[in-house]
């Protein structure tokens, strides 16, 4: 037998026998995610797409799934049967396996390109009123710009002035 498929085995069983043990803490509890037959198909879903990371020795061995994971997280009792768990299994690596395939990577939000907050342009209003020294007009649009200008200006007027009493909190980025 070939290494390689022994040593996806051996980690495709440490896999399900951790995730077992892992769930099953979270299997009683009505206010749990994973109670109840809803809950269980959840756990399903979840345990979808690890079955990527062993290729298809883990699609191939999706029944395994069921007694290894599910009826061993629900202590021999578990609230659906077969058919719905590997449903919800297979749900949960189709969907993963599509995302993967298109490489649908969400893309993270960059707060520093939203609009800049009203908070940020008060404070700014109330450097130019308070200080003592000339700051410039604030030319930008962007939380960013609005952050770093605050920063800037805050930073070299600090050790002297304190802005409409804000402190060192340098406009309560929000």
């Amino acid at each position: 037998m070939n290494l390689n498929i022994d040593k996806v085995r051996a980690d495709f069983s440490v896999w399900m026998r951790r995730t077992a043990m892992a769930a099953s803490a979270h299997c009683y509890s009505p206010d749990s995610v994973y109670f109840g037959p809803e809950g269980a198909k959840r756990l399903g879903r979840e345990c979808g797409p690890a079955l990527l990371d062993f290729g298809q020795f883990g699609i191939d061995n999706i029944g395994a799934t069921y007694s290894a994971i599910c009826v061993i997280a629900y202590q021999l009792k578990p609230p659906i049967d077969a058919k719905d768990w590997l449903a919800a299994v297979r749900e949960g690596y189709d969907r993963a396996k599509s995302w993967r395939d298109r490489r649908e990577v969400p893309e993270l939000h960059d707060w520093r390109n939203d609009p800049a907050t009203e908070k940020q342009l008060a404070y700014i209003q109330e450097m130019h009123e308070f200080s003592d020294f000339p700051i410039p007009e604030f030319t930008g649009s962007t939380k960013g710009e609005a952050s770093d200008f605050i920063d800037r200006w805050s930073k070299q007027a600090h050790e002297g002035f304190d802005f409409a009493g804000h402190g060192d909190n340098y406009g309560d980025r929000v």
